[in-house]
């Protein structure tokens, strides 16, 4: 069911029953069975029942919560570099920190602060039923990117990473 299947959230919860929000338990089958995640959530580290997903699929590492913020950067898959910044006036201005972070391999940076601080890690790896996954954890609400052309880039290189066949036709 997960394989060429994308899921997007912007919040976890600790258990699915009756939740508007995916749990870990079930985002970690998920990709164990092949699918791909974008998740942009604040904060998840807060509650140890996210430890797991965070660590072992994303082999993330918390550092720290950072509140004065104002540039973001990424690598596009083009090799390009892009800024952009949050809470701005053409943006949800619901940041209220970005989730400072490092990534251990298979996992990388994707979203870093100036100072080469992680805010986003990507990963691709084989889950444990010996499927290839993708996932991008975003530490931060991703309606808060200021801008809608920097938001549009953002989702394009994001989807063209975790879904990269979403734009080729069939004929048959």
């Amino acid at each position: 069911f997960a394989r060429d299947s994308l899921v997007i959230t912007d919040g976890l919860s600790a258990s699915s029953m009756e939740q508007k929000s995916p749990s870990s338990e079930d985002l970690r089958e998920f990709l164990d069975n092949g699918g791909s995640l974008l998740m942009a959530v604040q904060s998840p580290e807060q509650l140890n029942i996210h430890k797991d997903l965070l660590e072992d699929y994303f082999h993330y590492e918390y550092l720290d919560d950072e509140k004065e913020f104002d540039k973001l950067n990424y690598g596009t898959l083009k090799n390009e570099k892009r800024t952009f910044e949050m809470n701005g006036e053409d943006s949800a201005q619901s940041a209220t920190d970005i989730t400072v972070m490092k990534a251990q391999q298979p996992g990388k940076l994707y979203v870093t602060f100036p100072d080469g601080r992680g805010a986003g890690i990507a990963v691709s790896q084989e889950g444990s039923s010996g499927f290839n996954y993708s996932a991008i954890y975003l530490g931060f609400r991703f309606e808060s990117v200021t801008g809608e052309k920097e938001r549009n880039a953002l989702m394009d290189d994001m989807l063209n990473r975790l879904y990269p066949n979403r734009n080729q036709m069939s004929l048959f």
